[in-house]
């Protein structure tokens, strides 16, 4: 029996060295993109673009003619957006409303005065949306309109009073939209929208439509999950009775397909995905009346992962965990719960390195007296290519 060392090894040396490639990472090429000054001037070049779920008061940016990025401030940049993804960033002072965590006796009144940059979500000739993300699920949305810029308020509070403690949903955009669209005679603004980047977007674009030769100018694209297809070739080690001391069996070729769907924005490097994966080739002993013979069927796996990538440039490791399942027609099935790890490059080439290891949870609770014997599996090697299934 070979031992469970040589593929910790071989799974240690791979995230070693795909954890130093991330790290480095963190400098590499940025879209490209552009910044409008507070003088007006544009400059075009590399924007350290990181699709915040906070927005920062300042970037870093390099210019076409420089070697290096330099930080700047919303006080130095009237504008500034990458093209790649279809989005516009604005600097913008407003007035939000503070909601903490703690109870209120009365409605929260508390207001901030801010300086930070904002996505436009709309540009239109009545009214334009922004975004203003603040690390909440949603962030805040303002409008735009005759030259002022309000906050739709959508900020839950919990009240206290004598006869206890109450939530309050803090909703009060509902009211707030009503009055701002009044002036469209043929708008529903009645019918409205869930407090949402989508919802808000298409509400005003309808709005904006009520007003005849007013066209609107700018439309950011919607950020979705992204879909992938992929194909897979490789070598697997991994025998169907990978619990037993017959586990570490020859090398066999392997061959599947998966599904994999990537989250946008801040989670864009976390992914599930589906693989079936077919293994031919694998000796089982079928029982007949009198007598059993050996036979070849394949070895069929069926892989549910959830993992992410790391970093930010074109090469990077991966770390998944997987819920497979193994059947070979005519004999036995088992599940196992596997950890695999492998590296990517641009998310379309993937080399992996495939249920190397139990999840440890399962040797320490079926393997109390050795879980270490447990733990390491013949892993499978495979190369992995993958499609997008939609076109932005």
């Amino acid at each position: 029996m070979r031992k469970p060392y040589t593929y910790l090894k071989l799974v240690a040396l791979l995230l070693l060295f795909g954890g130093a490639l991330a790290q480095k990472g963190q400098n590499a090429t940025t879209p490209a993109g552009y910044i409008v000054t507070q003088a007006g001037d544009t400059l075009r070049g590399s924007i350290d673009f990181l699709d915040w779920d906070k927005m920062p008061t300042s970037i870093r940016f390099r210019a076409d003619t420089a070697a290096d990025f330099r930080k700047m401030s919303v006080h130095e940049i009237r504008s500034f957006g990458i093209p790649a993804v279809n989005q516009v960033y604005v600097s913008r002072k407003v007035t939000i409303l503070e909601v903490t965590d703690r109870d209120y006796h009365i409605a929260p009144n508390t207001l901030l005065n801010l300086h930070v940059f904002m996505q436009v979500l709309l540009t239109g000739p009545k009214a334009s949306v922004y975004q203003m993300r603040d690390g909440s699920q949603n962030g805040r949305f303002f409008i735009e309109k005759d030259g002022d810029l309000l906050e739709l308020i959508n900020q839950p509070f919990y009240r206290a009073n004598d006869q206890g403690r109450f939530y309050v949903p803090g909703d009060l955009y509902r009211e707030q939209l009503p009055l701002l669209c009044s002036d469209a005679a043929s708008f529903r603004a009645s019918n409205l929208p869930q407090y949402n980047e989508t919802s808000m977007r298409r509400y005003f674009q309808r709005y904006n439509a009520c007003f005849v030769g007013e066209t609107v100018t700018y439309t950011s694209t919607e950020q979705r999950a992204q879909a992938h297809v992929g194909f897979l070739g490789g070598a697997e080690t991994l025998s169907p009775s990978f619990s037993d001391e017959d586990k570490f069996e020859r090398v066999r070729p392997t061959f599947g397909v998966s599904l994999r769907l990537s989250q946008p924005r801040r989670n864009y490097n976390r992914f599930i995905k589906l693989t079936w994966i077919v293994t031919p080739g694998f000796p089982i002993e079928v029982q007949s009346l009198y007598s059993s013979r050996t036979a070849h069927r394949p070895l069929h796996f069926l892989e549910f992962a959830g993992g992410s990538y790391f970093g930010r440039r074109a090469l990077r490791p991966f770390v998944y965990a997987t819920s497979t399942l193994l059947t070979i027609r005519g004999g036995k099935a088992d599940i196992g719960f596997f950890i695999g790890t492998g590296l990517s490059y641009k998310r379309q080439w993937e080399l992996e390195i495939g249920h190397p290891m139990l999840m440890p949870l399962i040797p320490l609770l079926f393997a109390p007296g050795n879980p270490l014997k447990y733990m390491f599996a013949p892993p499978r090697v495979a190369v992995h290519y993958y499609l997008k299934m939609r076109k932005d």
